[in-house]
């Protein structure tokens, strides 16, 4: 009797399914790192202005304020302008995830359904081996023995010979 292996690799549908959640993978990384590399040079910077920290209170007409150098408002504006872009940024981040987390979640939907194939290749596999261990059985069970039944119909045989004969000697 041949003894059967069983492994995982043996499932055509497994394999096609592991290697089509590797290449998508693979093309998902390939697609988003030049992306995340591109644009984020161009941000300024927005670490807080040179003379920030000097700022100076003042009072004019009443209304209270700060005092600061000009330059430190236009570096102050050249940061409150790149806002925008950030916020850009940041929902392109998020698009980003949103994008990861669906192949993500894809790719662990196909390995469940590749394990959920793999157990049913397993089980419809052992159920043919029960079958056929069954079959084996059966085919050397004692009742399909030639032998035996060679003899209970010679014996059968030699009753209706012997019955004939008997009913035979009656009716003469």
């Amino acid at each position: 009797m041949r003894k059967l292996k069983l492994r995982s690799y043996d499932c055509w549908v497994d394999r096609w399914s592991l290697r089509i959640a590797c290449f998508l993978t693979v093309l998902a990384c390939l697609l988003i790192a030049p992306c995340s590399s591109q644009g984020q040079d161009d941000l300024p910077d927005i670490t807080p202005c040179a003379g920030a920290d000097g700022l100076t209170r003042l009072e004019h007409d009443g209304q209270a304020g700060m005092w600061f150098q000009m330059d430190t408002a236009r570096c102050m504006l050249g940061r409150i302008a790149a806002l925008p872009r950030y916020s850009q940024r940041l929902e392109l981040q998020g698009e980003r995830i949103r994008i990861l987390l669906s192949t993500d979640n894809l790719q662990r939907r196909r390995y469940e359904v590749s394990v959920e194939s793999e157990q049913r290749a397993v089980d419809a596999l052992e159920a043919a081996v029960r079958g056929q261990r069954h079959a084996e059985k059966d085919l050397n069970a004692w009742h399909r023995s030639r032998i035996l039944w060679f003899i209970v119909g010679a014996i059968v045989m030699a009753g209706v010979v012997a019955l004939t004969a008997y009913v035979m000697d009656r009716l003469e």
